[in-house]
């Protein structure tokens, strides 16, 4: 069986703000960039093995691993999804890359609109998928990030670790693009951090960017996964309202990137290709639309 496709990896020293860790490959610079930013729980090569070479034969990439998750940035303060959005503006300047498509998935969805909204000019477009502008929308997700105290005693369990390893099991016997991945994965169930992993959820439980998706005037695309339990699809539609996105739909959960692989590289190149086309038809009005919102942006977070 032939190796996988893996980009390079790089541990990148963010100044002032510690060491990540980082996948980055550049095949032109005529090429645009796709930033890829994972879910929670999870690190890049977890939520993005079965995109990486797909995404490499059209574009440029850099997928990194979140603060206190895989191998990113460990820091003394609380996870914070500003923060991580911060980390990820920081790697693109040591790196000298913008703009980038921002690709986010669940926790991702959130980095990538703060992204957006923060650093105006360095995000040209999003797809987002499996993800919300808020978590706790609805009463029954309000209690279930009530019950998040008692992760840390699933995690001790190896809870999460065991239904990876079951999941990655199961598809390896059906897709040899997954078999070829396996062993690599397995070793990236073990990175998580128990007390991080908490406090993201805790960050995620309190989220709401439905003013950051209003303010952005960006193309973006909704990749939904219409079998989701963990986003329900009225959140992910909600999220598409704000954006003003196109919805594209994949009947899948939110395990769509260990279960339909293919199905999940596929929704999203077609949601990339939508944006950038999108980006082309309008592109003097979107370079006005930034200008527009780094003013906004300024004029709400510096003071005289």
């Amino acid at each position: 069986m032939p190796e996988p496709f893996v980009p390079e990896g790089r541990i990148l020293d963010l100044p002032g703000r510690g060491e990540t860790f980082v996948r980055a490959h550049f095949s032109g610079t005529d090429r645009p960039t796709l930033l890829l930013l994972h879910g929670w729980t999870i690190t890049a090569d977890l939520n993005w093995f079965a995109c990486y070479a797909a995404f490499a034969e059209r574009y440029n990439l850099v997928a990194i691993d979140h603060r206190g998750h895989g191998r990113g940035l460990r820091s003394t303060h609380p996870f914070d999804l500003e923060a991580a959005a911060d980390d990820a503006a920081a790697a693109l300047e040591l790196l000298g890359v913008r703009p980038v498509v921002a690709v986010g998935y669940s926790m991702g969805g959130p980095v990538a609109l703060h992204l957006a909204g923060r650093h105006p000019g360095i995000v040209e477009g999003l797809v987002l998928t499996a993800t919300a502008a808020r978590f706790n929308r609805r009463l029954d997700e309000r209690l279930e990030w009530a019950l998040l105290p008692l992760l840390p005693m699933v995690l001790r369990r190896d809870g999460l670790v065991r239904a990876l390893r079951r999941a990655l099991d199961k598809q390896a016997a059906l897709d040899p693009a997954v078999a070829a991945w396996r062993g690599r994965l397995v070793g990236e169930t073990q990175r998580a951090s128990t007390a991080s992993t908490v406090e993201a959820g805790r960050a995620l439980s309190r989220y709401d960017a439905r003013e950051v998706a209003m303010e952005l005037e960006l193309p973006a695309a909704v990749v939904l996964t219409s079998r989701d339990r963990a986003v329900p699809p009225s959140s992910q539609r909600e999220l598409a309202k704000l954006l003003r996105a196109r919805v594209l739909e994949i009947e899948a959960g939110h395990d769509v990137f260990i279960q339909q692989p293919a199905a999940f590289a596929a929704g999203l190149l077609a949601g990339v290709e939508g944006v950038l086309a999108r980006r082309a038809e309008g592109n003097g009005s979107v370079t006005r639309a930034v200008a527009r919102h780094a003013r906004r942006w300024r004029r709400r977070h510096v003071r005289a």
